[in-house]
């Protein structure tokens, strides 16, 4: 089996221990607690359009990378649904309810620096890839982190009743990100990543650089995420 394929799924098990994803589907914790995290997700999901942005190559010829400007353009448009069910969504820290000048301080505190690394960290990667297969790479990371994520986030959110009415977190979203047109992990039948029959040993060895360095981005990330939910747990008497 590939090397960049099992480095990837290696990594994204160790995504499933983390603190974070562990409390996201505990269905016996507090659920307020569980969503804390959600207003924390902004600077994510609207960087991540300019991630994709980073990845698109105009005018491309190559079939490879027709393939990554096709899935760029697929999920160009999901940050319509976070920015309605953060609406809607009730959580007590949710800052969007209050004057800018907390929505500001809060997504650019020092403590949410982890969330911004992350796109920042993540759109270098995407720059300065030197091929299509290495973007192709970048978006195979996207994905499988992102089916972690929904696998336990979904959990919670059939617990809530709310899978048909919120579009992100929901029903909506899910159904894209399965029918992405070159496969998805969400299907649980991936098996390995076509972009690596591409590369050159040296082209591999920047794969797994690039690998390892967004996995940590997004470990840290789901770290501070945890630490907001933890923030809002009970306190016992």
């Amino acid at each position: 089996m590939q090397e960049l394929f099992l480095t990837v799924r290696d990594r994204r098990a160790r995504l499933e221990q983390t603190n974070f994803i562990q409390l996201l589907s505990d269905t016996s914790a507090d659920v307020g607690a569980r969503l804390a995290y959600v207003p924390d997700m902004l600077f994510f999901i609207m960087g991540f359009k300019d991630i994709l942005h980073g990845l698109q190559r105009e005018g491309a010829t190559d079939e490879l990378q027709q393939q990554v400007n096709e899935h760029c353009e697929e999920d160009n448009g999901h940050w319509k649904w976070f920015l309605r069910d953060l609406d809607v969504i009730q959580v007590r820290n949710n800052y969007l309810r209050q004057p800018n000048f907390k929505l500001f301080s809060e997504l650019w505190s020092d403590e949410s620096y982890a969330i911004r690394d992350v796109v920042y960290a993540t759109i270098h990667y995407s720059k300065a890839a030197p091929t299509a297969a290495h973007r192709m790479v970048i978006l195979e990371i996207i994905e499988a982190v992102f089916s972690v994520y929904v696998e336990h986030m979904t959990v919670l959110v059939n617990q809530l009743g709310k899978y048909e009415e919120w579009k992100f977190f929901g029903r909506v979203h899910y159904d894209a990100e399965n029918g992405h047109s070159n496969g998805s992990w969400l299907d649980g039948r991936k098996k390995e990543m076509h972009s690596e029959a591409h590369m050159t040993p040296a082209d591999k060895q920047l794969a797994l650089v690039t690998i390892h360095g967004m996995f940590d981005k997004f470990e840290a990330m789901f770290e501070q995420w945890h630490h907001r939910q933890q923030q809002h747990l009970p306190v016992l008497a």
